[in-house]
């Protein structure tokens, strides 16, 4: 139902390494790739000034590593992954790494952004941020990268190496060990290139059985994916939402649905978007809430209580479950949580209907 779930597909996809490109649609920028150019219009903060005049980048140094992260202000994993960014920066200050995250949205939004503070830590974003941050209206840099490497999912991670070519594509929180790996030249860029090629060619294939609605295709081929990378969790996530929400074969998705909660046990994002698809979505003709339940506190505890978006999937769960007096609660501190914006609206709408459920 709110829309800060929509993009949860799309962001899988980014984790697992694959483009969305469609078939005659390939990437035109890929692993082994002259890094473009960028032209980046509003640098907001972490870049040297020399001469009262900011020194901007405009292409790759040698023997330099740089990352380019694309996120937004709305995107809830862009900001619950800004902290992994910083301390990512912090370990390579004396390793020549920039990591420089970019947003098309309007300077004045992103600003506004900087100084509003996060509900789960307290603290202003802009303290959160100890990497570059720009922004780039005219979205050049994002046609340069994320569109002509096919991408639709953000946060999306792109890694530049030390010869100015792209190394590594994906979502920043996959990108600790290529990093490394690329940082103290033991990265492999064949081997990961040659992987990627054959993630391509399995994912246009992909993309073709899901337009076709051949199920039994799709299942193959996540089944042929996962047996490549068994603790891939997003590749999983895909799975269950296949067997839950189009094949309706609950039995084998709640059996799938247990492996993701131990594989992801420390994953909060991971364990809410899986119980608010369970608790919310209109296709699942077999809602086991009392796993939805397990997955959403486990995500509310590792939170700290302090995420808006979690506490209102447990309110959901509640209410889906009857327990309308428990829905309420946590619906109150979702709401007491929530930013001012578009998300606390929805969160306030969702109290109404508890509210008045409750007088019934």
């Amino acid at each position: 139902m709110l829309s800060r779930y929509i993009t949860t597909a799309a962001v899988a996809l980014c984790v697992a390494g694959v483009a969305v490109a469609g078939p005659d649609d390939a990437p035109k920028l890929t692993i082994g790739d002259k890094a473009p150019p960028i032209d980046i219009t509003h640098w907001v903060k972490g870049i040297e000034v020399e001469n009262r005049k900011a020194k901007t980048i405009t292409s790759f140094e040698k023997d330099k590593v740089y990352v380019l992260e694309f996120w937004a202000t709305w995107c809830g994993p862009c900001i619950y992954n800004m902290p992994h960014l910083s301390k990512l920066q912090e370990k390579y200050k004396d390793y020549d790494v920039t990591i420089i995250g970019v947003s098309d949205e309007p300077l004045p939004t992103v600003i506004d952004f900087l100084f509003k503070k996060d509900k789960r830590d307290g603290k202003l974003h802009n303290d959160r941020t100890k990497y570059v941050l720009t922004t780039d209206p005219d979205e050049s840099v994002k046609n340069d990268y994320f569109r002509a490497a096919g991408r639709t999912g953000i946060p999306c991670a792109f890694i530049i190496g030390k010869d100015s070519h792209v190394e590594w594509i994906g979502h920043p929180a996959q990108m600790d060990a290529p990093l490394e790996a690329i940082v103290f030249d033991t990265w492999d860029r064949d081997e990961y290139r040659e992987k990627a090629a054959k993630k391509q060619a399995q994912q246009t294939k992909l993309r073709a059985a899901y337009q076709s609605e051949d199920w039994d295709t799709v299942l193959d081929i996540f089944d042929s994916m996962i047996e490549a990378d068994p603790k891939n969790v997003s590749l999983m996530m895909q799975k269950f939402n296949l067997l839950l929400l189009e094949m309706d074969k609950p039995m084998k998705a709640y059996s799938l649905g247990y492996q993701l909660l131990e594989h992801g046990w420390d994953d909060a994002a991971m364990l809410n978007a899986i119980a608010w698809t369970v608790a919310d979505d209109k296709r699942v003709n077999d809602r086991n809430l009392d796993f939805a339940k397990k997955a959403a506190l486990r995500a509310n505890e590792l939170t700290e209580g302090k995420d808006a978006a979690i506490m209102d999937t447990v309110a959901r769960i509640y209410f889906e479950q009857g327990r309308i007096q428990k829905a309420v609660e946590w619906q109150r501190k979702a709401v007491a949580h929530a930013a001012e914006g578009q998300l606390a609206d929805q969160l306030r709408a969702a109290l109404e209907t508890y509210e008045k459920a409750m007088k019934r």
